[in-house]
């Protein structure tokens, strides 16, 4: 009798802390998700600066993927962050799509990412010259 009633109260507290268990998941989902394109990112300019050549930054907003390519398309870089990928990123919204990053360390244009993965939202965001910040 005692077993059962231990077997009980410990459901019990599963069923009352599960919920708390699940949205601390999928906050870290997204956070992952966030700190890889920003490493990403990182890694672009300096793609950029050892090749000494332009690259090229390309997003597929609707396949949740992004791509690093040299002036010949080749492909550098390349990540899928969508829902069957281990971040389960729901949402993935690149403004502006397409990016050049210049040797020199200056991109054609700023950049912000929206990352959205069940109901948890991330950003990241990247100036010209390179600074790159995660927020909520």
């Amino acid at each position: 009798m005692e077993m059962i009633l231990c077997i009980v109260i410990i459901g019990i507290m599963g069923a009352m802390f599960f919920p708390q268990i699940s949205n601390l998941t999928r906050k870290n989902a997204v956070a992952r998700a966030a700190q890889i394109v920003q490493q990403d990112l990182q890694r672009a300019y300096t793609l950029a600066g050892r090749l000494r050549k332009p690259v090229t930054l390309t997003a597929d907003n609707t396949n949740h993927a992004y791509q690093v390519t040299d002036a010949s398309n080749n492909i550098l870089l390349s990540r899928n962050l969508g829902v069957t990928q281990e971040y389960g990123v729901e949402t993935m919204t690149f403004s502006p799509t397409t990016l050049t990053i210049q040797p020199n360390g200056v991109s054609s244009d700023t950049l912000g990412v929206t990352l959205v993965s069940r109901g948890s939202t991330r950003y990241v965001s990247m100036t010209r010259v390179g600074l790159i910040r995660r927020t909520q």
